[in-house]
Parts: C-alpha cells; sequence; structure tokens
C-alpha cells in the first residue's frame, strides 16, 4: 500500500491544500492508512479533518482512486457524507484515532482530531463526524 505512488495527486494536494513537497506525501500516506482501517475495520470511520480534505481530493481521479480500491483492499471504499446524522449516529473520530494508533503505533498531526472551535461553517472541517468511509 505504501509503495503506491500518484505524483499528481500529491502535486494537487500541494496546490490545492497550500503543502510543501514532504507534507503532502506524508499526508498522502496518512489517508492510505485511513482508507486501509476503513477495510479491516468493519466499522464505519470519520476521517480526521486533514485526511478528509485530501481524500476529496483522490476521489477527484475517480478511476485512479477505483483501481487504487480495487488492487489495495479488493473493495470499493465509500465517501459516505451525511450530515443529517442524529447524535446517536455521529461518528466518533477519536475512534478512528484510537484504531490507528493500536494499528500503526506513533502519529502524526494528519491524526489530529479537530475540535468545534477549529471548524469554520465555511469550511469542510468535520469535527463532528459527519462523513465516514466504509465498503
Amino acid at each position: 500500500m505504501d509503495a503506491h505512488e500518484h505524483p499528481e495527486l500529491i502535486a494537487r494536494l500541494q496546490r490545492e491544500l497550500d503543502l510543501d513537497l514532504p507534507s503532502a506525501q506524508q499526508l498522502f500516506a496518512d489517508m492510505k492508512r485511513y482508507l486501509y482501517l476503513c477495510t479491516i475495520s468493519g466499522e464505519k470511520l470519520a476521517p480526521t479533518p486533514k485526511i478528509d480534505a485530501a481524500w476529496h481530493e483522490f476521489l477527484m481521479y475517480t478511476r485512479d482512486y477505483t483501481c487504487f480500491c480495487q488492487q489495495m483492499f479488493g473493495t470499493f471504499v465509500h465517501h459516505t457524507p451525511n450530515p443529517t446524522l442524529t447524535p446517536h449516529e455521529v461518528l466518533d473520530p477519536n475512534r478512528t484515532f484510537q484504531l490507528a494508533q493500536q494499528t500503526f503505533g506513533e502519529l502524526g498531526p494528519n491524526w489530529d482530531v479537530a475540535s468545534d472551535a477549529e471548524c469554520s461553517p465555511d469550511s469542510d472541517c468535520h469535527a463532528d463526524g459527519s462523513c465516514g468511509g466504509d465498503v
């Protein structure tokens, strides 16, 4: 999975998310790890805001994303936004962080869970777990 590269997407992450090359490469690697967790956990997992932003950019390359999912996981990982979740249905991004830490060990800042105060109404930031990934 780590061997899968996508230079075009990494350049897009740099441009769209205002990242330097090492940060864009790390975000791409962390997004791939998140997608892996979605396939092995049996749970619908909420991405962190940074990973969600990278995932949105990857989804712009629909054919590449579909091939990546099939080659790496044997299944498609669906991005499921749901802003109408009730409080009992909201996904907990802390659960994603916990599972990632158990699976990968020490995690970098792309795995930081946002607080509501860090999210503005004009952003795609989801501190509330209102979107997730599942197979």
